[in-house]
C-alpha cells in the first residue's frame, strides 16, 4: 500500500469501501440496463454479487463489461430466475 494509499484511509476512514460500493452499484445497473432485464430485487442482487465476484477481474482487464454481462445471464439462468425464449 502505497503512502497516498495510507494517507487517505487515515483522514478518510471508510471511503475507499463506499466509493467501492457505488461503483458496484453503478455496474451491475449497467448491466441491467444493458441487458434489458427487469429490474427486480432478485436481478437487482444477483447482479450486485457478480459485480462484486468479478471486479479484481475486470480491472485486471482478464475480462471486459461484455463478459461480465455475460456471466451475470449465466448465473440467471442457471438459478433459474430468467429463461430465455423459445425461437
Amino acid at each position: 500500500m502505497s503512502v497516498r494509499d495510507r494517507l487517505v484511509d487515515w483522514l478518510f476512514p471508510g471511503l475507499r469501501e463506499t466509493v467501492d460500493q457505488h461503483t458496484f452499484m453503478l455496474e451491475a445497473n449497467f448491466d441491467i440496463h444493458c441487458l434489458d432485464l427487469p429490474a427486480g430485487a432478485v436481478i437487482w442482487e444477483e447482479a450486485m454479487a457478480n459485480c462484486e465476484a468479478l471486479h479484481e477481474d475486470l480491472l485486471a482487464g482478464k475480462i471486459d463489461r461484455r463478459g461480465r454481462a455475460m456471466s451475470l445471464i449465466e448465473v440467471l439462468k442457471r438459478k433459474n430466475i430468467i429463461k430465455l425464449r423459445e425461437m
